[in-house]
Parts: structure tokens; C-alpha cells; sequence
């Protein structure tokens, strides 16, 4: 029934991009729960002067090799009868294997259009982006390692989550659920930190008790209770969810469904100049943690840390700030080196350019 109902979809699909003047695919490699390597396939088409957006294909292959992914792109575009001369553009992660000077887009180009044009998702390189920055700096690879455990320590006990639901309740806090952040995926460690932000004395609180019991918790109870209770960690909690705000926004905008690439650059320097503003001016949430503070206490609870970790704190937000708009400026040009072609769009400039070109040749 599945497959029917799928083949029907496909179908629609497969009639509308034959009718486009031009199409691009969108690919990305991933690993299902059986742990068996996928190829995910999006589908960009011109359909009623629209441009549209289609799951095309959810397919297993045997392995992440370039070669591999790309023998599975030309059978699905030989089962589909597609035109591969109208294949204007593919987008991917930016892996080697996608965008090798001996593989990946150059194939396409080779096989299909010699003007086909090759895109490194800016939503990813806006994560990597994040990422660089944190590796960066100490402070924040704790503190992002700090968030992992959390979430790992209740997320794998139901008796530990209730819990915490219970005392956020009590306390007249709002009952949020920890997420897992990801090293990438910055929109999750966003929403990550703005969880650990709102119930933070609820998770103190909860941590203290596990670690006064006498169960199999108290040990690791004990460890996060040190870690949420020093100055690092509240404060980077406050300064991150500043600093994510802007990097979220940005993202979300990257990535709508209808994005008018006029407004990319405009965005992208908008964040900048806000990450800018963060170094010199905290943003509503450190302020109000600052502010909060009575000597070494933060709303009553004492900080652990404070008068060393306070001004190694300063100096490690302004690196790191200037981290992620020096990083954007790097990743958004892609290098010649380790093996990888140079691609047409060198900037965003560059890259805003070449789409609309790509659009333009569409109408």
C-alpha cells in the first residue's frame, strides 16, 4: 500500500519535471536506524512560472563513495527519462565526494551539462561556520559538552524527566523538554540553550537532589550539578543564546522555500554587524544575566568559579565572536586545496549571481 501510494506521488512528480525547461537535484547522504547508507533526493523544478520543491527519491546505496552516489543519480535520472542537459544544478553538504575536483559535480558537468552549476548548501556552511567558531574556543567545546550530557542524562531515563517536569512545575517554570544539540545542527543547540536559560534553577535544583541520593544517578548527578554551577557555564548559556538568535535567524532565512536572493546579502551582513554589536553591547539575555548578578550569586545560587573564569570570559567572547564572522568569510569561499575543484561561485556574491543566472535561463 505504501509503495503504491508512493509510486502515485512520484508519478505527479516525474510528469512535472518533464514539462520544466530546466531542473536541480538536491542531495544528501544519511544513515537510516537499520544503519544502512541512504541517498536522499530533492527535486527543483519549474512548474506554473513557480519553482517547486519535491522528495524525488529516498534510495539505499551500498556505500558514501563518489562514484556510488553517482551511478544512483544517473539511473534514477535514465528510469525518469530525464533530460540530463537540463540539469542546471546540484546541491549538496559540501563533501569531497559531492564536489571533488575528480568526482562528485564534475562528473555531472561531464555527463550531463558542461554549465552545470554546483552549490554548497549555505544553511550548512552557515553551520559549519557555528562549529569552527566553537571548536575554537575551550570554554565553549565544554560547554557544548556540558549540554550533550544533559540532555544524554535525562533523556535516557523517564523516572530523571519526570523529575524535572515536576519541580519546573513547582517552581511556576514552563515544563520544557531538553534537546539534543548537534555539533552542526545549530538550530538545535539554539533551542537547546534557550531550554537550559528558562529552567535552569529547576535543573539545579532537581541535579542537587539526585546527588544527595543514594541511587546509581548521584555520581553523575554530582558531576553536571559542578558543571551547571559554575560561572562559564550560566554565562556562556546567556551569551550563546544572543549569539544563536542571529545565527538561527540567518539559517531560517537561508532556507525558505521561496527565498529572494536579493535579500541574502543583505541578511548575511545584518548578522554580522549584530554578532559586531555583541562584542561591545551585551544582547537582552547576557544583560539580563549580568544584571541578575549580586557578587558571585545568580538569582540567590551561588557561582562556583567566579573570579577566574569571569575575566578569561571577557577575552573568550570576543574571540569567539570575531571567530564566526572571520570564519564566515572564509566559508564562504571555497579552496582549491585538499582536492577540491574551484567552483564558480567564489563569494556569495558570486554564488547569488550564478542562481539567478541559472533562473534566468529557466524563464
Amino acid at each position: 500500500m505504501h509503495q503504491a501510494i508512493a509510486s502515485a506521488l512520484v508519478e505527479d512528480v516525474d510528469k512535472a519535471v518533464l514539462k520544466s525547461p530546466v531542473f536541480s537535484l538536491v542531495l544528501d547522504e544519511s544513515t537510516d536506524i537499520s544503519n544502512m547508507k541512504r541517498l536522499i533526493t530533492y527535486v527543483r523544478y519549474m512548474d506554473d512560472n513557480k519553482i517547486r520543491m519535491k522528495l524525488f527519491r529516498n534510495s539505499e546505496i551500498v556505500d558514501g563513495r563518489a562514484d556510488t552516489i553517482f551511478e544512483d543519480m544517473k539511473q534514477l535520472l535514465a528510469e525518469n527519462n530525464l533530460d540530463g542537459k537540463k540539469l542546471a544544478a546540484a546541491c549538496t553538504d559540501g563533501a569531497a565526494v559531492m564536489t571533488g575536483c575528480r568526482q562528485g559535480v564534475k562528473n555531472l558537468r561531464e555527463e550531463f551539462n558542461s554549465d552545470l552549476v554546483g552549490v554548497h548548501c549555505t544553511a550548512h556552511r552557515l553551520a559549519l561556520v557555528a562549529s569552527d567558531a566553537a571548536r575554537s574556543v575551550q570554554q565553549v567545546k565544554k560547554f557544548q559538552q556540558d549540554l550533550r550530557s544533559i540532555f544524554v542524562f535525562f533523556s535516557n531515563s523517564a523516572v530523571r524527566s519526570n523529575k524535572l517536569y515536576e519541580l519546573q512545575k513547582q517552581l511556576d517554570e514552563p515544563q520544557l523538554k531538553f534537546t539534543q544539540p548537534h555539533t552542526v545542527r545549530w538550530l538545535l543547540v539554539h533551542s537547546a540553550v534557550s531550554v537550559v536559560c528558562r529552567s535552569l534553577k529547576s535543573l539545579r535544583d532537581v541535579l542537587e537532589h539526585m546527588a544527595a541520593s543514594n541511587t546509581q544517578d548521584s555520581d553523575k548527578a554530582k558531576g553536571l550539578l559542578t558543571s551547571v554551577r559554575q560561572f562559564n557555564f550560566v554565562a556562556l548559556a546567556h551569551l550563546m543564546k544572543d549569539v544563536l538568535m542571529h545565527v538561527s535567524l540567518l539559517s531560517k532565512h537561508f532556507q525558505r522555500e521561496n527565498l529572494d536572493f536579493s535579500t541574502v546579502q543583505p541578511m548575511v551582513e545584518g548578522t554580522k554587524e549584530a554578532l559586531r554589536e555583541i562584542m561591545v553591547h551585551p544582547g537582552p539575555a547576557e544583560e539580563e544575566f549580568f544584571s541578575s548578578l549580586q557578587g558571585n550569586k545568580f538569582k540567590g545560587d551561588r557561582l562556583f568559579e567566579f573570579n577566574t573564569q569571569k575575566p578569561a570570559f571577557d577575552d573568550m567572547k570576543n574571540r569567539w565572536s570575531t571567530g564566526k564572522i572571520q570564519n564566515y568569510k572564509r566559508k564562504t569561499k571555497e579552496r582549491t586545496d585538499q582536492g577540491r575543484e574551484e567552483p564558480r561561485d567564489k563569494t556569495l556574491d558570486d554564488g547569488c549571481f550564478q542562481i539567478n543566472k541559472t533562473m534566468a535561463f529557466a524563464k
